[in-house]
């Protein structure tokens, strides 16, 4: 009996668009409780959607995805009710005492990821450096490319460095 209530419920969450999702998550979140929610149905897409909307607004999401016993995947959504993540992007024209000062300025940030590419990255790592002894430790490390096409139909390929790097301490405290 109770697998049969539980695929009701499940079901009922497949039907739900991005914009419900996004209403029902902010429900919970504006009481100040973790929204939390594990699905392995089919279509995760409008629940990832409506995660990325609170992503953007600096909540701190965390996305896993686990085995289950039917062989599907299992996506599990944990979304924080504060903001303490924060994305920058560097570009050639950037100063990387501009975004630490940026990262100073957010004293609430728990998490902040920062990408760049190119010869970017040489002024990427004067902010890893400077986060590394300031509180901050290296979570976590994605490389990637990303390929444009030009108008000659030439591939430009530039290496492109994501970090992500996590509070361990305040700065007071060390």
């Amino acid at each position: 009996m109770r697998f049969k209530v539980f695929s009701i419920y499940t079901r009922l969450l497949v039907e739900m668009q991005k914009q419900d999702w996004v209403n029902r998550i902010q429900q919970v979140l504006s009481t100040g409780t973790v929204f939390t929610h594990k699905t392995f149905e089919n279509n995760k897409t409008p629940l990832l959607f409506a995660v990325d909307v609170f992503r953007r607004l600096n909540h701190v999401v965390t996305v896993d995805i686990e085995p289950t016993e039917i062989s599907k995947a299992c996506l599990h959504i944990t979304i924080a009710p504060t903001k303490g993540y924060f994305e920058f992007t560097m570009r050639r024209e950037d100063n990387p005492m501009q975004i630490i000062e940026s990262i100073t300025s957010h004293a609430q940030a728990t998490t902040i990821s920062i990408r760049g590419c190119g010869t970017v990255i040489n002024s990427l790592f004067s902010i890893i450096d400077w986060a590394i002894h300031h509180g901050w430790y290296v979570d976590k490390t994605f490389m990637s490319t990303l390929t444009q096409t030009l108008a000659n139909q030439q591939k430009q390929r530039n290496t492109t460095l994501n970090i992500v790097i996590q509070r361990g301490s305040n700065l007071g405290s060390i």
